[in-house]
């Protein structure tokens, strides 16, 4: 059967025996409406858990609006004006913008222009949010597990707070969204080691699509509740990065009903693990480093049975990704000497947690990459088999699982979840 792969800018094709194929695992890709701005229009006018915004707003004086950065694709530039715009009605004055970097790089000027538009970059004051400036990012206590929740100072200093978000499946917070606007947009690099540390990052309850009971999801949670959001704008994409869907209102209710809107569409029930996982990291820009690729990985691993292959297909154009990330896996001599390294007293390397998730992935099978971006000896230096071409890996791994093996596929890797029992998972359309 050919099927095509989500691979850098133009797809992969390949091609699998009908005979071992045991499932296509592909999200709904509903169409986007024609008009997106009111979509969000209309969410506002009916929120959930709370009242509408322009009501909450009365009474304050200034607000702070945190929106994605340049590494997801929400159209800011739509989602932006019917909210500014009710914030004015509320009687709001002054109106910051604030840009969720984590530790990513800030957005440039012109990013910032056309992420949400040339008006209102030049009417509102828009900041870009900097996690490793200690100053900028005072702490406001510790959660109950110890975490110090430490926050960006614009946000906090302004009386009334939204946040905005892209809901879709995360491979640490189940889904990403809400509240990870704040734990991990807005907040300080002592409170993102502490939430990436690998007493979370191995607690098996976080995995994609997984919320209820998930760690990692609860103390995003109590760490939002601690910053003290007024009001929450989530939106959710097709695959064309198209707006289908917006969920406004209290930052918790609305979340759960984003996540119950995108689970529909993504989350894919198989009747049994598959011996051979081809699977992908949902093409560019998704795939443009080795450090963004553990989401499609993880993808994979989650429903490939114990010593599984997983057949990875990324185009890696950027290679490994930040130097941190790119010294920290290339000094590791092996899964288990970069674990000993990652879990050892008082270590740390930003981006770690990108190696800890290539590390979690290969305990449970081995794992096979096609890429351009890679040599086939750093390939084998990430712990990895580089194969030339995927068809070249179904035929090595139909060798070692036997001629019956059983070949699951995810063209879009980490934009879909699979599962096997739907243990915890949040909506499920079964393939059985």
């Amino acid at each position: 059967m050919k099927i095509r792969l989500e691979y850098g800018k133009d797809g992969l094709w390949i091609d699998v025996p009908d005979r071992n194929l045991l499932a296509v695992l592909d999200r709904d890709n509903r169409p986007a409406p024609a008009d997106p701005m009111g979509v969000i229009e209309r969410s506002l006018e009916e929120p959930i858990g709370c009242k509408k915004l322009s009501e909450l707003a009365r009474g304050h004086k200034t607000a702070c609006v945190v929106i994605s950065d340049v590494t997801r694709p929400i159209q800011n530039h739509v989602l932006l004006p019917p909210v500014l715009r009710r914030l004015e009605e509320g009687g709001i004055g002054s109106i910051s913008i604030l840009i969720g970097n984590g530790l990513h790089r800030p957005m440039t000027d012109e990013e910032i222009k056309r992420s949400v538009g040339a008006e209102i970059a030049a009417k509102y004051k828009v900041h870009n949010h900097f996690g490793r400036d200690a100053a900028a990012n005072p702490c406001i206590g510790k959660t109950r597990r110890g975490t110090p929740v430490c926050i960006d100072k614009v946000f906090l200093d302004a009386e009334f707070r939204v946040i905005t978000g892209l809901v879709e499946p995360h491979i640490y917070a189940g889904y990403s969204g809400g509240r990870k606007a704040i734990a991990i947009g807005i907040a300080a690099l002592d409170t993102i080691r502490a939430i990436h540390s690998p007493d979370f990052l191995e607690d098996e309850s976080l995995r994609s699509g997984h919320i209820d009971g998930n760690a990692f999801h609860i103390e995003a949670c109590e760490i939002a509740e601690m910053a003290r959001a007024h009001f929450c704008v989530n939106v959710t994409m097709n695959h064309d990065r198209k707006i289908i869907g917006a969920y406004s209102g209290d930052i918790f209710a609305s979340h759960l009903a984003a996540v119950d809107a995108v689970a529909r569409d993504c989350v894919r029930l198989l009747p049994q693990p598959a011996d051979i996982v081809i699977t992908t990291n949902a093409g560019y820009p998704a795939d443009l480093n080795l450090y963004q690729s553990p989401k499609g990985l993880q993808s994979g691993a989650s429903i490939v049975k114990p010593g599984g292959t997983v057949i990875f297909a990324a185009e890696l154009c950027e290679g490994l990704g930040g130097s941190e990330f790119a010294q920290l896996i290339l000094q590791s001599q092996s899964p288990e000497h970069a674990m000993e390294r990652l879990t050892s007293p008082g270590f740390f390397v930003i981006d770690q947690w990108g190696l800890e998730s290539i590390c979690k992935a290969l305990r449970k099978a081995e794992v096979m990459l096609f890429t351009r971006g890679l040599s086939a000896d750093v390939v084998k230096r990430c712990f990895m088999t580089p194969i030339a071409s995927v068809e070249e890996g179904i035929k090595t791994a139909l060798q070692k699982h036997g001629p019956d093996a059983k070949i699951a596929v995810i063209p879009k890797g980490p934009y879909v979840v699979g599962t096997i029992n739907g243990d915890g998972i949040n909506g499920q359309e079964s393939l059985q």
